[in-house]
């Protein structure tokens, strides 16, 4: 076995980690392990169970069921995130998300608030995020709950139906500038997935990205961890959307934050990623919005997607910065009593 292949470090009970060509096992955890197989070929069970020390319940093609993201970032964002979470002062938990259309539209949240077939870590967490409570602490209400409709524009709490980058520092239609939003929900990780409407208005991408990039700073000064989102495909339009995304993951790797690369997991599970789109070729399918989180039901839902990857990301997110500095202090305190 060669080391190193896979930028993982944790596996968890039914997660699965990409091994080789197009191979996965699923393990039980947590495991430190990065191992690939030689050429991509399977090694026997009880040898892969002894020199990995993990169980392996079975080993099986990639398009079958994932309990997890497919992509992984190369960059130690825990790290930077774990110094911005060091200056947070707000209250425990509040995820919000800062979007558009594709934010604000309810099958974006359906299955992280009222959804079917979530594990118990990912209700533990939902519970811990807010999600469900219908407040100024849950950030998917936020999101999804109108506050101002005028004719086919509408706004909530969080997002706004063409909201650009540069409307969101600005405010627009009811949507206060996000230097206010931030104040006023003081979130402890956020979710930045705006960029369509500046496909749609050609924006240059190196106006954009600078935008985008002072979004960051702002949530990084208040403590806020924020995660950057690609830009879901549009049927027209494409080529751009594909070189605003290669600027995002640039952008996310230079400020060492967490990327939801939503474009990039749509393309791993199906080549023609219009397939996500609906009729409009700029939303994404809707059906069925509730779940379970399978692939079939990703593949017939991009919202469903959508929503299933935010809730991972702000899991990982907790696990690898929140929960370690809260074990940190814990154990930073035992030892100054028992002195």
């Amino acid at each position: 076995l060669s080391r190193a292949i896979c930028d993982v470090a944790c596996l968890e009970r039914e997660q699965r980690c990409k091994l080789g060509s197009g191979m996965v096992w699923i393990a039980e955890g947590p495991v430190e392990r990065r191992t690939k197989l030689p050429g991509g070929f399977c090694l026997n069970r009880a040898l892969l169970e002894i020199a990995c020390n993990i169980t392996v319940y079975r080993i099986t093609p990639i398009f079958m069921t994932l309990r997890n993201a497919t992509v992984i970032e190369t960059w130690d964002w825990p790290s930077e995130m774990k110094k911005v979470a060091k200056i947070f002062d707000g209250h425990e938990g509040v995820f919000v998300q800062f979007g558009d259309s594709l934010t604000l539209a309810e099958p974006n949240t359906v299955w992280a608030r009222t959804g079917n077939g979530q594990t118990p870590k990912e209700r533990t967490f939902l519970k811990w995020a807010h999600a469900g409570e219908n407040n100024e602490k849950d950030g998917w209400y936020l999101a999804a709950t109108p506050i101002q409709t005028q004719g086919r524009y509408c706004t909530t709490f969080t997002a706004s139906i063409g909201c650009s980058a540069k409307y969101s520092l600005r405010g627009r239609r009811g949507l206060p500038p996000l230097r206010e939003l931030i104040a006023a929900y003081n979130p402890q990780m956020a979710l930045y997935a705006i960029g369509a409407s500046d496909i749609i208005r050609n924006t240059p991408v190196d106006k954009y990205i600078e935008h985008v990039e002072r979004a960051i700073n702002l949530l990084k000064k208040n403590g806020t961890v924020p995660i950057l989102s690609t830009l879901a495909p549009f049927r027209e339009q494409h080529d751009d959307v594909l070189k605003t995304n290669q600027a995002l993951r640039k952008l996310a790797e230079q400020k060492k934050v967490p990327l939801l690369d939503l474009y990039a997991e749509m393309k791993n599970r199906n080549k023609d990623v219009f397939e996500f789109l609906a009729d409009d070729a700029v939303h994404l399918t809707w059906t069925p919005p509730k779940g379970p989180p399978t692939e079939v039901h990703f593949l017939k839902s991009g919202y469903s997607l959508r929503c299933y990857l935010t809730v991972r990301k702000g899991m990982e997110i907790k696990e690898k910065v929140f929960d370690v500095r809260r074990f940190a202090r814990g154990h930073k305190q035992q030892n100054s009593e028992g002195d």
